[in-house]
């Protein structure tokens, strides 16, 4: 939401909006010239002309119930993104992982070639602070989410699919509504625009069948825009970029994980198609550093170097894991904090297996706040740390607070070792802490 209303300040709207606690989000919007508000209340919605809500504010809220009685309209954020791409050349970001990650590469190559476009993503990256930025150009790129069906309301010139898993069963229930949803997404493109898609996901091969638009494939295996000859670097990759069988180059990238090599792909056929250069493409994701809470560099202190990602499924958990070992070959302990009930409980038996490869790994409680739901009988982050302990990892601990875990930390991390914090939730403040305490002496 933070990222749509600065946009929407930056184009001269007037915008207020509340949340339950105060952030430095809120501040930051306040700085930007928004009225911002501290909890819930009928007043906050004085004077409105339209309310935008999340998903995660039920209907019942005080402040929506007060809109409809006063007769302002109330729209999902889904609806007011589906909006502002409508009003320009619009290019969507859409899959079950990367979405983040690769709208970030797009928005800051295009920026960096001169486009000057206006980006709206789910997390801040360099040079798009609060993750929107309001630009000049006809041009908006977006990160597509496809939770909630919230994906539907957009129609871009051009899609990007990253890949498509399972996520979401709470809403989406089976696997095939999944993949309903992303062949309604794709089949809303024109004839004349351009759908983007991995090819080496048999799922989004599915959706390719079919199609009316424009295609362009890319993938390690499969497609017409393809990586080869990788060559793993201290931090990153190196890699021939190949379209059509005619080599374009080479590109280098300082971000680990083979699925960023994917996520750059998929940010070449994006300004390829927009016309920039490939020498301009390939200095771009050179020097990009991600996107925050993507292996985000918390710190480094006594040759111990601390990430945080925001890994809150399997799938991503496994590929930070292994992005992390191949590319740096040290020790590797990763906390861990749960979000949702229902994705711990429909994802149960990928998550036990997902930690395979680390040295030491910490679970603590799941993470709630903010998504509506309640416990679940039998689902809990103890539960899943028995679990792991049991079945893949022996090396497992549970600790049940995230405010004991960086005292934790000091007993069980070594010079050299690695320590990743993953989730969705507020685990980022676990590594932010023991970072603090390594640079106080450990001290109590």
């Amino acid at each position: 939401m933070s990222s749509i209303a600065k946009v929407l300040l930056e184009m001269g709207c007037s915008v207020s909006g509340s949340d339950i606690s105060p952030s430095l989000r809120l501040e930051y919007l306040h700085s930007l010239g928004a009225s911002v508000y501290v909890g819930h209340d009928p007043s906050n919605v004085a004077g409105a002309s339209i309310a935008v809500v999340s998903a995660a504010i039920p209907p019942d809220n005080v402040e929506i119930t007060t809109a409809i009685q006063n007769g302002i309209p109330v729209v999902t954020r889904a609806e007011i993104l589906g909006k502002l791409v409508a009003s320009k050349f619009g290019i969507a970001v859409t899959g079950t992982h990367g979405k983040t990650t690769t709208s970030s590469m797009i928005g800051v190559m295009m920026i960096e070639a001169g486009l000057d476009p206006t980006i709206i993503l789910g997390e801040e990256a360099e040079h798009v602070p609060m993750g929107g930025r309001y630009g000049q150009s006809e041009v908006i790129v977006v990160e597509a989410d496809e939770a909630y069906g919230s994906f539907l309301k957009i129609k871009p010139r051009i899609a990007v699919v990253t890949n498509i898993d399972d996520d979401h069963l709470d809403y989406y229930k089976n696997s095939d509504s999944i993949n309903k949803a992303f062949a309604t997404f794709l089949q809303g493109i024109d004839d004349r625009d351009l759908a983007i898609l991995f090819a080496d996901d048999p799922r989004v091969m599915q959706m390719e069948k079919g199609l009316r638009c424009r295609k362009l494939l890319f993938g390690f295996e499969n497609g017409d825009l393809l990586a080869h000859n990788l060559v793993v670097r201290s931090r990153g990759y190196e890699f021939q970029v190949i379209l059509d069988k005619t080599p374009l180059g080479n590109v280098e990238l300082v971000v680990p994980g083979r699925h960023n090599i994917c996520n750059a792909l998929a940010s070449i056929a994006v300004g390829l198609e927009l016309g920039i250069p490939f020498q301009k493409i390939k200095a771009s994701l050179g020097k990009f550093r991600g996107a925050r809470r993507r292996l985000e560099l918390i710190g480094e202190v006594q040759n111990i170097l601390v990430l945080d990602d925001y890994a809150h499924h399997p799938l991503e958990i496994e590929a930070t894991i292994s992005a992390l070992k191949e590319t740096h070959k040290r020790r590797l302990v990763v906390v861990f904090q749960p979000q949702r009930f229902t994705r711990t409980q429909l994802l149960f038996d990928r998550f036990v297996k997902a930690f395979a490869g680390a040295d030491i790994v910490v679970i603590t409680d799941i993470y709630h706040r903010g998504t509506g739901e309640e416990p679940l009988p039998g689902v809990t982050g103890e539960g899943l740390a028995e679990a792991i302990k049991k079945n893949s990892n022996p090396r497992t601990i549970f600790v049940k607070n995230t405010d004991e875990i960086a005292r934790t930390l000091t007993g069980l991390v070594k010079s050299d070792d690695i320590v990743v914090t993953m989730g969705a939730g507020n685990i980022d403040s676990v590594a932010r802490e023991f970072v603090q305490r390594m640079r106080d002496g450990w001290k109590e």
